[in-house]
């Protein structure tokens, strides 16, 4: 019987293939299971809020829920609704499922919301995920800047 070696080098690409396809399907099925773990250990508010930290107060506003069930939060420092023409402009949201995502904001939107105005953005990555920013009740201002 006359061995083809060429068949045997392709029996050895399918296990292979084979075997890294499996190796693929269970990691994608441990990483979302791990990651949706995570977000479930931390509550996601519906409502912004401030936040109190030895660095300073920050708003925090959890984003629309994205794929798989995950959200971010976008955390502004609170001194930048006061003081707006030294306020960075993107944000950077929370880690979550190994990603983040920008937002961007200009002084008149940090000026709108600080007067009571209420903003919906989405992240300028992908736009998954849409962020509404407004001030708590009792952290509004409604003076004129």
């Amino acid at each position: 019987m006359k061995h083809n070696r060429k068949n045997n080098q392709l029996g050895n690409l399918n296990r292979r293939q084979l075997l890294l396809g499996l190796g693929s399907v269970a990691v994608a099925v441990v990483v979302p299971v791990s990651v949706q773990a995570d977000f479930k250990s931390r509550a996601r508010s519906d409502e912004p809020f401030i936040e109190k930290r030895e660095d300073g107060d920050f708003l925090i506003v959890a984003s629309s829920v994205g794929l798989g069930g995950h959200w971010h939060n976008l955390e502004i420092p609170m001194n930048f609704f006061s003081d707006p023409d030294n306020a960075e402009l993107e944000y950077k949201t929370t880690k979550a499922g190994f990603h983040r995502h920008a937002v961007h904001l200009t002084i008149a939107d940090l000026i709108e919301i600080q007067r009571g105005g209420r903003l919906t953005v989405e992240d300028s990555n992908w736009g998954e995920h849409s962020f509404e920013i407004y001030l708590p009740q009792q952290e509004r201002s409604f003076n004129e800047l």
